[in-house]
């Protein structure tokens, strides 16, 4: 015991020594075991700045910290796992093309951390229990996907900001946030194989009955997987054929994959400035062909009110749905010079209009006749296409056939009538042609009129490719006539470091197949101009191409020699020059 007792401090001391060994390997090694937020897969493109604005080395198996920036471009993709003992690292983001993330907190596997997606996309593969998570922000919401597969992608586009949550398997969380950081809604439940979207109100007129600051537009709509980036979509694939019971297959994925690339994504630059026409192919449900005839067609005004999406968007419509038959075109009506006369008939009275094609004819005022009453025309005033013989017609008149039925023609916002005589056939052409959408048919059949009848125009909007040159690159997008551009996403910055100011052409009321590209305002560049003036040295910076101004004239130097000028140009400086003043 007495010896125990003597060597006591000695065992002690030996201890620590050991551990303190221990913990400086684990420390040195960090150890295969390592709590945090790594990166795991790289593809691409891909830079980690730490919060100092430092960038890091290599990035596989990179230890992620808070305030870490990870930024995607174009075509590259990262993958993130959260590693600790009580996860599974089957758990997984993937951070898509030209995406930004933001780490908000430090990974210690005790909790749930936070990151924040700046830009792109980000898709959550966290089907698998885990004890903790990731939830991710946006400027205007919080997702929670535990336990789900979910995607979300951020938007960011004036004058608003949006972001769209794909929840594929499980159910999501949304938490609405203000730009102030306040929670503005209780918490919303996305289901399974569903889709939301926050978007920012700004109390516009136009968002009638709607609160300022964010808002849900849409709340558990379908899925239309053609609305994902292809990134994303690339990422499904490979779940789809590694997770059991994901509600979609993996060749149902690759056929719209396969339909987004290689109509937008991997076309030559040079040919994507001048896109082919989009040939829209006829859905299954197609049930009326259009009625073929004559090439006599109308150009009407372009309607207001008509409202047509592809068939997989979630979408209010204003007429019923519209399909395309076998082979019809998107086309866009020019410019015809070709004239008609159009002769007006009332009570055998003729005047004659010369008309161009397309345009209108001038309605004469609703005539006068003694003992007549004036009840209509036999055609249409609208859209003159060939010489036409237009009847004023009065009840009382002998009709053959018996009597008279009243036609009403819709086409968009626009509406005319008509008078056809019992049995008869409306003067309605078999086709006619409207800027910036595609005629499908008539829903009514006109041939046999006998009985007052409505014939509405089928018609679809027209859709075109819009490119967006962000920095060099092309990003095509497809819009609706008439509709907005939205840009696959706003850049801070291009690859020179210049900031991004404007786009060079408006993105709304888009009408034809348009290229936009992205303006970067150019770092203004300065040189260091050297005076020397008697001796003595004086700096100037002054900005490329400008002239350089000395910091006072001389007269004469010390030894009483007059100045007379200077050995170069102060002007159209471009490099650090040095500048001597003369004397005589």
């Amino acid at each position: 015991m007495r010896t125990l007792k003597l060597y006591r401090l000695q065992i002690i001391l030996g201890a620590v020594a050991v551990a303190a060994v221990i913990l400086t390997v684990l420390l040195v090694s960090g150890g295969s075991n390592a709590r945090g937020l790594f990166i795991t897969a790289v593809s691409g493109e891909v830079s980690v700045t730490n919060s100092a604005g430092a960038p890091s080395g290599a990035l596989k198996d990179t230890r992620l910290r808070k305030d870490d920036i990870i930024t995607v471009g174009s075509g590259g993709s990262c993958t993130i796992t959260y590693r600790s003992k009580n996860n599974s690292e089957n758990n997984y983001m993937v951070l898509g093309s030209s995406s930004q993330l933001v780490i908000n907190d430090k990974f210690n596997g005790k909790s749930n951390g936070k990151v924040l997606l700046n830009q792109g996309s980000l898709l959550c593969s966290f089907k698998e229990e885990s004890r903790f998570g990731i939830d991710v922000r946006t400027a205007n919401s919080m997702v929670y996907p535990a336990k789900t597969i979910t995607a979300v992608v951020y938007n960011e586009s004036e004058p608003s900001f949006s972001t769209d949550i794909y929840t594929f398997m499980g159910n999501s969380k949304i938490q609405l946030y203000d730009l102030l950081g306040n929670t503005v809604n209780s918490m919303e439940l996305l289901a399974e194989k569903k889709r939301g979207k926050v978007h920012i109100n700004d109390e516009d007129p136009d968002n009638e009955g709607l609160p300022g600051g964010p808002v849900f537009l849409l709340l558990n709509v379908d899925i239309s997987t053609e609305l994902l980036p292809p990134g994303v979509l690339r990422e499904l694939i490979i779940i789809a054929q590694t997770q059991d019971g994901f509600p979609y297959t993996a060749a149902e994925l690759k056929e719209t994959l396969d339909f987004l690339t290689e109509e937008d994504l991997n076309q030559d630059p040079e040919h994507i400035e001048e896109p082919a026409e989009y040939t829209e192919e006829p859905d299954d449900d197609t049930t009326e062909e259009v009625t073929q005839g004559t090439s006599t067609s109308f150009n009407w005004e372009q309607p207001s009110a008509v409202t047509t999406t592809r068939a997989t968007s979630p979408a209010v419509t204003t007429a019923p749905p519209v399909t395309s038959s076998p082979g019809s075109t998107t086309t866009r009506s020019g410019g015809d010079d070709r004239m008609y006369n159009v002769i007006v008939i009332i009570d055998d009275y003729e005047t004659i209009q010369e008309v161009r094609h397309g345009d209108s004819a001038d309605t004469p005022e609703i005539p006068d006749i003694p003992g007549k009453t004036f009840i209509g025309w036999d055609k249409s005033f609208d859209n003159i296409t060939q010489d036409t013989v237009i009847t004023a017609l009065f009840s009382g008149e002998s009709v053959p056939g018996g009597n008279v039925h009243t036609v009403t023609l819709i086409v968009g916002d626009k509406t005319t009538t008509l008078l056809v005589e019992h049995g008869k056939a409306a003067d309605i052409p078999d086709t006619i042609q409207l800027d910036g959408f595609t005629f499908l048919g008539w829903d009514t059949n006109f041939s046999n009129v006998t009985s007052d009848i409505t014939v509405t125009a089928r018609l679809q909007a027209n859709e075109y490719i819009v490119n967006f040159v962000i920095d060099g690159y092309y990003h095509p997008t497809r819009v609706m006539h008439g509709q907005a551009a939205v840009p696959p996403f706003t850049p801070a910055y291009n690859s020179r470091g210049e900031a991004f100011t404007a786009w060079d052409k408006t993105l709304a009321g888009i009408t034809s197949d348009t290229t936009i590209t992205a303006i970067f305002a150019q770092q203004q560049v300065n040189h260091t101009v050297t005076f020397n003036i008697d001796g003595s040295t004086y700096y100037v910076t002054v900005a490329s191409g400008g002239t350089a101004s000395p910091p006072f004239t001389p007269v004469s130097d010390r030894d009483g020699r007059q100045f007379y000028g200077w050995d170069r140009s102060l002007t159209n400086i471009t490099s650090d020059t040095t500048i001597n003043a003369l004397y005589s």
